[in-house]
């Protein structure tokens, strides 16, 4: 799944960039390479370890590496192109290719950080420069390879292109045709598929959730509501608050700030003044939380803190509903997830088939008290409400 970047926050480093999902449901960004990369480029080759180090150059790192990256980093031409991969600021991954003597072939080598490997981040790499390649009149990519890289030597054969590879010595030479073949195209969408269900399990399947509830936030207030609705619910996963000068809530484990979670939790529900939930924001992504349902309203004052918000959610690669919105539900009873502020029926919700996107927050309440009291049930539903990333 990828989709434009378009805010007015963008810098112009990320003209062409989009936001894509990797094979572990984190959003990261994915833009071609230019001169302004060359030290976050140097950087990730600098500390491959010595595995990955003897991958990538068959050897140690070469001396003139750094003539390398500036090559990797120069601005796309016919003869040349390169992708990264980022989250933040922090690069994950990168993909080059260089065109041989025959202007339809072009040799192509990648490079991930060993934080980023098994995360699917090569494979966006190689699809995007595939396309990159083949606008450019490039028909075939080749690469030396050596036989023990068998991570590397999968990522090529799995990707659903034409692939010869002929092994000798230690090395395998792999030929890709850059046909987009009905495997190829069959084996992106599934792909991209996987990676949006995984995505979304944070959301609407979370293991760990924290409420963080706004400061002096009193039992009728609408961190304490949501943590009701829970509760009432049996939400089956681990449950944690966040209430600044407390020192609990309904029974259930309290820490003052995000930072003071025991867990890193997959779902934080935002209940706090709209000032704050950039600030918020930015600590659940720092704790390592994977999405954030906002229930507060946008944040309002300065005209930059909606960017703020978004800058956050992008820096950590997490999935956010909201803000403005009145929760998510999912009554499988695998899950039992009711972080809503809908009021709590009397009567449990029975799983149904059906399932609702609503908004505004008025319609979703009403939609969801009318289906409980009927008994019909929704296993989930996902309020949009201003923005979903």
């Amino acid at each position: 799944m990828s989709d434009e970047l378009s805010t007015a926050g963008d810098v112009e480093a990320n003209v062409g960039a989009i936001r894509v999902v990797l094979a572990d449901g984190r959003v990261v960004m994915l833009r071609p390479l230019g001169p302004g990369d060359q030290d976050a480029v140097l950087r990730l080759h600098r500390e491959l370890d010595g595995r990955d180090r003897y991958f990538r150059f068959f050897g140690p790192m070469p001396p003139r590496v750094v003539d390398l990256v500036s090559g990797m980093t120069s601005p796309v031409d016919a003869r040349h192109g390169s992708m990264g991969v980022f989250l933040g600021a922090e690069l994950w991954g990168v993909a080059h290719y260089e065109v041989l003597a025959d202007p339809t072939e072009a040799e192509v080598a990648l490079a991930v950080s060993g934080t980023a490997q098994a995360h699917g981040v090569g494979t966006l790499l190689l699809e995007h420069l595939v396309s990159l390649a083949r606008h450019h009149g490039v028909r075939r990519f080749v690469a030396e390879v050596l036989t023990e890289n068998g991570r590397m030597l999968r990522m090529f054969g799995d990707c659903g292109l034409p692939c010869r590879m002929n092994r000798e010595s230690g090395v395998t030479h792999v030929e890709l045709v850059l046909d987009e073949v009905e495997t190829y195209l069959d084996a992106m969408a599934e792909r991209e598929r996987a990676a949006d269900v995984v995505s979304l399990r944070s959301v609407l399947q979370p293991r760990s959730l924290v409420v963080v509830c706004a400061a002096g936030g009193h039992r009728g207030a609408i961190g304490p509501a949501v943590l009701t609705n829970l509760i009432a619910g049996g939400y089956s996963g681990q449950l944690y608050a966040v209430t600044p000068h407390l020192e609990g809530i309904l029974g259930v484990p309290s820490v003052p700030t995000v930072g003071d979670l025991p867990v890193a939790c997959e779902l934080a529900v935002l209940c706090v003044p709209p000032a704050v939930v950039p600030e918020v924001a930015q600590q659940c992504g720092q704790r390592g939380v994977r999405a954030l349902v906002v229930i507060s309203a946008g944040p309002a004052g300065d005209s930059q803190r909606p960017g703020q918000l978004l800058g956050e959610v992008r820096r950590y690669g997490m999935r956010m509903v909201g803000p403005n919105s009145v929760g998510v539900s999912n009554s499988d009873p695998a899950v039992r997830l009711d972080a809503t502020v809908a009021p709590s029926p009397r009567r449990p919700r029975r799983a149904g088939r059906s399932g609702w996107s609503p908004n505004p927050a008025g319609s979703a309440s009403h939609c969801a008290s009318n289906s409980a009291n009927s008994g019909s049930g929704s296993p989930r539903w996902c309020p949009l409400a201003t923005n979903s990333t």
